[in-house]
């Protein structure tokens, strides 16, 4: 009898734990986080469409624009300091091109027609930069020189840049110069786009050590120029 009473204690425990299994089915393959060098390709990708706004400062002067191609753009180059004087701005609106002139000739407030002769001295430069097409500031060739090995905590991605070897038109003169790999800390917002990036550059030949800066916004709603028609001179 008591063996009949354990054998049907044995059956009843081995029909729970038939029902009730606590074996754990495979975890699901889980896709490896994204590298900081690969988030920060995503934002060169970005500036490829040519639609953002861009803020540079390096030494005593800052670069800042704002794209929207096809449709058209605007940058300038101002004096850093309390007065921001403006030494030229160029805006063009579809198919018309202006600039407005600073510097200690000009009151850096009416537009010209770019094709005006007054417009001689910048109209060069400003030619070639409408020739570098969308990654005018040259944030997306610095990105595409991240190298392997950077870190990130948070919003914060930290690395080092490397122009070795890189034809990039677009690439900051200032960045270039010292031939030799640049630390930097960028930030990055939720949806892993840039938004400051600064780099350590040592002292070259003819140039001074400092921090070259630029912040990004505006991604994909940036609004094209409209023609600057009160402060036009038709010439």
């Amino acid at each position: 009898m008591i063996i009949r009473r354990a054998l049907a204690v044995l059956a009843a425990v081995a029909m729970v734990s038939a029902g009730c299994s606590t074996s754990k089915e495979p975890a699901p393959d889980v896709a490896p986080a994204e590298s900081p060098k690969v988030t920060l390709r995503h934002t060169a990708e970005e500036i490829r469409k040519g639609n953002y706004a861009f803020y540079t400062i390096w030494g005593d002067y800052r670069r800042q624009g704002y794209l929207a191609l096809p449709d058209g753009l605007n940058f300038g180059l101002y004096k850093r300091g309390f007065d921001g004087q403006t030494l030229y701005e160029y805006r063009r609106a579809g198919e018309r091109r202006y600039v407005r002139l600073g510097g200690d000739i000009f009151d850096g407030e009416h537009w010209w027609r770019l094709e005006h002769k007054d417009a001689a001295y910048v109209r060069q430069d400003i030619e070639f930069a409408e020739a570098l097409g969308a990654d005018l500031g040259g944030i997306a060739a610095v990105l595409d020189q991240v190298v392997d090995g950077a870190t990130r905590d948070g919003n914060t991605i930290t690395g080092t840049v490397d122009f070795t070897g890189s034809t990039a038109r677009t690439i900051p003169r200032a960045l270039a110069k010292p031939g030799r790999p640049l630390p930097f800390t960028a930030t990055v917002d939720k949806k892993g786009l840039l938004t400051r990036i600064e780099l350590q550059v040592p002292a070259a030949e003819g140039q001074e050590a400092g921090v070259w800066q630029t912040s990004v916004s505006g991604y994909g709603t940036t609004k094209a120029p409209e023609m600057p028609i009160q402060q036009l001179i038709i010439k």
